[in-house]
């Protein structure tokens, strides 16, 4: 093996070890309200759980899908007030969600996650939140607005210092299944 197929199976490893919080689609710029306040967290979809796939029982067979959905790039605006240092985010995202051959009639429920990290990606807020397609529907769009989520930045950052995240809330199965896909390009 030469040193350019080497240096490439270190990264590669690096990045297993790391795990999904340093595997992150590119993030997009944020809408700030209040330009003078210190600005606004960046925005993402954490790669391995921008994918959901629900299996009927225990096959991985492509007849065994109930159902996929998908998180698009998000959106975000926020308020920011200096007094108290109060954030306030306003966040949509596209998520669809289409029904598999072992899905017939059955209501398809997809979770997912907010989530605000600091510079340290240490989890400073995660809200869970649920999107159903409905047994009559074999696929949907929807422009998910998860609502206001406020959070306190701390005194030595700005708002601009943290992240938020968006991602399915994924089994250890889910999870396992996105990585065997190998879309993820960190």
């Amino acid at each position: 093996m030469g040193k350019s197929g080497a240096f490439g199976l270190l990264v590669a490893a690096a990045f297993l070890l790391a795990g999904c919080e340093f595997v992150r689609e590119e993030s997009v710029p944020a809408v700030e309200t209040n330009k003078q306040a210190g600005g606004c967290p960046g925005a993402a979809v954490l790669a391995e759980a921008s994918t959901v796939t629900k299996f009927r029982g225990a096959g991985r067979d492509p007849t065994d899908v109930v159902a996929t959905a998908e998180i698009a790039r998000p959106k975000l605006s926020c308020d920011y007030d200096n007094d108290t240092r109060q954030v306030e985010l306003t966040l949509s995202f596209p998520l669809s969600i289409k029904r598999g051959p072992a899905g017939n009639d059955a209501d398809v429920t997809v979770s997912y996650f907010v989530a605000v990290v600091d510079s340290d990606n240490n989890v400073v807020l995660k809200q869970g939140f649920d999107r159903d397609l409905a047994p009559d529907m074999a696929s949907a769009g929807f422009d998910e607005n998860p609502g206001r989520i406020s959070f306190t930045a701390a005194k030595d950052k700005k708002a601009v210092s943290y992240e938020v995240l968006v991602g399915f809330q994924l089994s250890h199965d889910e999870l396992a299944y996105n990585r065997t896909q190998r879309r993820f390009v960190p």
